[in-house]
Formats: structure tokens, C-alpha cells, sequence
């Protein structure tokens, strides 16, 4: 490897050890209120992009130590082991108490820090003999001192848990007590050894046990096993190094099957009784929110009746229509749906009194269900509670169930057995399909029974680890993900009524609660809906979230689907939106559901560093 490469890795492994170390103190010393309530399972958005980005980094390391690594076994499966536990941790999973396994990178940020200055050819420094000596002190302190007590309190949790029966995933449980107890006896192992060496070691601090890290020389016997490994491998010729390589590879393929195994047992979930989530949902508090924003949106309409004469005539000249026919389309947004349920709140209310009408609908992800739901006259104070409802799985710490609850909310919600025949033409669902090479995007309008139209909905909306079962959803026997990934607002090609675009990626909500438990203060959204449609009907500009195509100008392109692709503007405004609601709405950059935005952006930032340390040109 060269030395650029070497410096380039040693720098991301600092940069890395040093998010993890600060956020690791961080939670310990202070942590979320939920984590005092329950260690185990409370949910800390702060630890949540810590173990995000572990895992996204891990995930990067492991194949820096597959491409660069030699075929060198040890450090490639402790990195792959790495990215699993901290996968895991993302359901949430020990928010609390797995913030040691972050804090022991203390002495590995000492240690990277060291390599750094050896790599910059000042071996001799002060700064670097200083780090030299802290090391010994930094790794008793962290992985001694105070690594070994929280491992243990680490320990009984896990088997309380195991013995109330109360655990997620048994075999998730075992394989991170494993874990934690091989590398505590490589802590104790390594604290026995009086010689710390800082050179050769792999992306990440990872462990090799003979060139890297620490020089392990307690035990004559041990060291009398190291020299009769080291004579047969002099006397056996060395494999080439795609042959080590081809290992490595072998290897991690026979890992990653062990952990979809760990992480898939347990999981099999048929129809949860939806009660059993939503202790909330039909609790006296969200029950008069419910109707609170039901009555305002009543209100509303009666206030908008009582100022214009002729609301229809109103609505046309507003919004420079020739007709009061709209079609409906509804963007993926997580929980911000419940904006489009506020618009929707007024939109429908006026239907029924005649003054417009919606013929056609089409939505992404929370999107379509939402969509599906209002076409099907469903009553907006049930629609507005069910976001409630996921209060209960939280509370009930069943995320990776998360898949088949949507499929029977969405049973709850959509009344009786011809619901597929009323919905079929009338609504249009994007879905990513994985049936080739490459996802594409499938737009469904067409459901031959109630069970595809939910299958559809579901398939629509599957989020690995969070709305999958557990992984991905399945549409016709296909892998399928959130439609989002391909199409998030899907407009309508033939255009031939306006269309009125909801595009939740407009919608001001924090990322830490569109995907996990609820800002307090949700019914704001739908009050925001409500507000935004009654400024737009009234002629005092629509808001960005709201925008509306004329009959003449609807979806690009052509084709024999009922929906099309995106407005250019979508296109930039869903893949920029996130990262602008990051940096305005989330106090410091923590927080978010974890898994979605910061894992993808590591992994973004490590493919450009793959490319910057000439990965492609060690390939050739």
C-alpha cells in the first residue's frame, strides 16, 4: 500500500474514532431520558447517528481491509463484526450501554494518531512520543477501568433479559454477548502485554493480532505456538495474493450468511393484532386531537363558505383552472404525511359539498397509503391517529414488525371486500422493484384483489430494518423497497385535469422524528396543511409544499403507465431536502432515524475516498 494510502486511511480512521469517542462520553455521562427509563431498549437519537455512522464506517473499513488487507483474515472479519453489532444496535437496540464499544476507540484515536505522525515521517516527535506514552494510560482507563463495569452491567441486562424472556432476538442477544466477551479478553489479554506498538495497523485500529496494534508477549507457551506458526508458514509457499484475497472474500460471503441468520431469526411475523400497538391510538389524549383538527378543518370550510358565494367559481379563477377536476399526488415523507392529510381535510370536505372533485390519485410510500385512504372516503379523525399508532410500537419495542403493521393498519383502514375494484384506474402506486441489474420504478393502478392492493401499499413503503419484513418487501414474488428510492412524485402523464402535487420534501419537520417516535407537537402538521390549501383556495399564494399542475402541463414524458416521472424540481428538492431539514431543525448534527441519512451519507463520503485512495487502479 502506498503512503498516501496509508495516510488516507489512518486520517479517516481518526476523523471516525474521534465522532465516536466524543459521542460515546456524550451519552454516558448525560444520557436521553428515554435511556433512563429503559437501557436496554430506549431510543436516543444521538446514539442513533453515532451507531450509524459505526456502521456505515465498519462497512467502509471492511472492504479497505478486503482490497488493501492481503488476504489478512483477523482484521476483516473484526471489522465485519463491528459493522453487524452496530447494525444492530439501530433498532434501537442498547443505546446506552453500547456506547462503551464507541468509547473504547479512545485508545484507538491515541494509537491512530501515533501511526499518523510515523506515516508523516516524525516518528521522534514530542507529540509523537507523548502519544506513545498515553496510549498504555488511555487504554486502562477506557477499556480497564471503565470498559470492564459497563460490560458488566452490560451483561447482567442481557441476561435478564434472556431470562424474563423479554429479548427482541434471542440470537441477536448471544451474539453480542459473544462479542462483548472475546473482546474483553482481548483487552485483558493485550493489558498483560507491557509493550504497546503503534505501527501497521489496519483501517480502523483493527486487529491484527502479530503485525498490528499491541505485541502481545505474555506467555512463553503462547509465544512457543506463534513460532511454530510462524516455521510452517516459512515451510509452506505462500499463496498469490488473489488466492488470499479469493479467501478473504470467501470468508466474509460465509459471515455475511451468519449474520442475515442472526439478524432474520425471530422474525417471523404474521397479521399483529394492530390493538396491540395502538394503546395511544384510541387513548382519551390523541382521541381529542384527533377531533380537534377534525372540527378546525370544518371550521375552515364553513369560514370559506361564509366569504366567497360561489367557492367553485373561486377555486377556478385561483388557481387558473377551466374545471374544478383535480388529480391528487402525494410524495413519500415518513410522518410528514400527516400534512397532506390537512390539505386533504379541506379538499375532501369540499368534495362532498360539491365544489370540486377528485378523480384520480397517486402517492409514494406514506404517500400512497395516505392517498388509498382518502380515495376510499376514509374519516380524517381515524386518518389522523393513525400516525399515533406507531407511538405504540415504539412503545412496545417491536420495530423490525414494522412491515406487517402497516399491512394491517392499512386492512383497518380500508373498509370492505371490492375496496381493490374501486381503487383500481383511480389509484397509482410507486414501487421499487429489484428485478434485474438495476431497481427500477413499477407505478401500479391495476389490483386484481384486496390483498395485492395492500401488497402494493406495503411493498411501496418497505424500508429495510424498519417497514421491511425484516429486510425488503416483496411485490409479485420480487424484492421490493420504497418507492421513493426510484420515483417519489409521481405526476400524471396524460395530463388531462390539473393536478394539485403535495410534495412532503417542502414540509419543515424534524428528520429525527420522521421516521422515529413523534415530535410532541405533530398535529402542528396537519394544522400547517390545513392552513397552507385555505391560503392557496383564497388566492394568497400556495406554500412550496403545495404546487399545482395545469391540465396542459402535467408529468414528463409518454408511455402506457398512469404516472409519470418527476418535475425536474422534485428531483432536486427530494434529494437535496433532507440535508437542508438536517442542518435547520436538528440541533447539532446528531440525530435522524440513523440508518437512512447518515449511513447512506458515510457511505457516500467513503466511496469518494475509495476513489481518492486509488481503489480502481489496485483493482487493474
Amino acid at each position: 500500500m502506498s503512503t498516501l494510502n496509508k495516510l488516507s486511511i489512518k486520517l479517516i480512521s481518526v476523523l471516525f474514532d474521534f465522532i465516536g469517542v466524543v459521542g460515546a462520553v456524550r451519552e454516558l455521562i448525560n444520557p436521553a431520558s428515554s435511556l433512563l427509563q429503559d437501557p436496554v431498549y430506549g431510543f436516543s437519537v444521538h446514539s442513533q447517528f453515532h451507531f450509524s455512522v459505526a456502521s456505515g464506517y465498519f462497512a467502509w473499513a471492511t472492504l479497505c481491509t478486503l482490497i488493501f488487507g492481503g488476504g489478512s483474515i483477523l482484521p476483516l472479519v473484526h471489522h465485519f463484526l463491528c459493522f453487524v453489532v452496530y447494525l444492530i444496535t439501530l433498532r434501537p437496540f442498547l443505546h446506552h450501554t453500547g456506547n462503551v464499544f464507541l468509547l473504547w476507540h479512545a485508545s484507538t484515536l491515541v494509537l491512530d494518531a501515533h501511526s499518523v505522525g510515523k506515516i508523516l515521517g516524525a516518528p521522534s516527535s514530542g507529540a509523537n512520543r507523548t502519544l506513545r506514552l498515553l496510549h498504555p494510560a488511555v487504554f486502562f482507563v477506557v477499556r480497564i477501568a471503565i470498559g470492564l463495569p459497563l460490560s458488566a452491567r452490560f451483561m447482567i441486562d442481557m441476561a435478564r433479559l434472556l431470562w424474563m424472556g423479554n429479548a427482541h432476538s434471542n440470537a441477536q442477544v448471544w451474539f453480542m454477548i459473544a462479542v462483548n466477551v472475546f473482546i474483553n479478553i482481548l483487552n485483558l489479554a493485550w493489558l498483560l502485554d507491557r509493550r504497546f506498538s503503534a505501527c501497521n495497523v489496519a483501517p480502523g485500529g483493527g486487529v491484527n493480532f502479530f503485525e498490528a496494534t499491541l505485541k502481545y508477549k505474555t506467555s512463553t507457551s503462547f509465544n512457543n505456538l506463534k513460532n511454530l506458526g510462524d516455521e510452517r508458514r516459512a515451510r509452506k509457499p505462500k499463496a498469490p495474493k488473489f488466492l488470499q484475497a479469493s479467501r478473504a472474500l470467501l470468508l466474509l460471503l460465509v459471515v455475511v450468511g451468519g449474520f442475515f441468520i442472526v439478524m432474520g431469526s425471530n422474525f417471523t411475523v404474521d397479521a399483529p393484532d394492530v390493538n396491540k400497538y395502538s394503546d395511544v391510538l384510541f387513548g382519551d389524549e390523541y382521541r381529542e386531537k384527533s377531533a380537534i383538527a377534525a372540527g378546525r378543518a370544518k371550521n375552515l370550510v364553513e369560514e370559506l363558505n361564509g366569504e366567497f358565494k360561489n367557492l367553485t367559481r373561486t377555486i377556478e379563477k385561483n388557481w387558473n383552472v377551466s374545471s374544478p377536476v383535480f388529480d391528487v399526488v402525494i410524495s413519500g415523507g415518513g410522518f410528514r404525511g400527516q400534512y397532506a392529510g390537512g390539505v386533504l381535510s379541506v379538499l375532501t370536505l369540499l368534495e362532498k359539498q360539491g365544489v370540486l372533485r377528485i378523480e384520480r390519485w397517486a402517492g409514494t410510500s406514506i404517500g400512497a397509503c395516505t392517498a388509498a385512504s382518502f380515495a376510499m372516503g376514509v374519516d380524517y379523525e381515524d386518518f389522523f391517529r393513525v400516525p399515533y399508532a406507531w407511538q405504540g410500537v415504539w412503545q412496545k419495542r417491536e420495530f423490525w414488525k414494522g412491515g406487517p403493521v402497516v399491512r394491517e393498519m392499512m386492512k383497518h383502514t380500508l373498509k370492505g371486500d371490492q375496496v381493490h375494484v374501486e381503487l383500481t384506474e383511480k389509484l397509482s402506486v410507486s414501487i421499487t422493484v429489484f428485478d434485474g441489474l438495476w431497481p427500477r420504478n413499477v407505478l401500479v393502478n391495476k389490483f386484481e384483489s384486496k390483498e395485492e392492493l395492500i401488497e402494493a401499499l406495503v411493498a411501496g413503503a418497505s424500508i429495510p430494518l424498519f417497514t421491511g419484513h425484516p429486510f425488503f418487501g416483496k411485490w409479485k414474488g420480487k424484492v421490493a423497497l420504497d418507492g421513493g428510492i426510484t420515483l417519489n412524485t409521481p405526476t400524471f402523464k396524460d395530463a388531462r385535469n390539473a393536478q394539485l402535487v403535495i410534495n412532503l420534501g417542502y414540509v419543515k419537520y424534524p428528520i429525527a422524528h420522521t421516521f422515529g417516535p413523534l415530535d410532541p407537537n405533530h398535529e402542528r402538521l396537519a394544522y400547517e396543511g390545513q392552513d397552507d390549501i385555505i391560503r392557496s383556495i383564497k388566492g394568497q399564494g400556495n406554500a412550496k409544499a403545495l404546487r399545482l399542475l395545469a391540465a396542459q402541463a402535467g408529468g414528463l414524458g409518454g408511455g402506457e403507465r398512469a404516472t409519470g416521472g418527476e418535475n425536474f424540481q422534485d428531483v432536486i428538492v427530494d434529494f437535496f431536502s433532507a440535508i437542508v431539514h438536517f442542518i435547520e431543525y436538528d440541533a447539532m448534527p446528531w440525530g435522524t432515524y440513523g440508518f437512512g441519512f447518515e449511513v447512506c451519507l458515510t457511505f457516500a463520503i467513503s466511496a469518494a475516498s475509495l476513489k481518492y485512495l486509488g481503489v480502481y487502479d489496485n483493482l487493474v
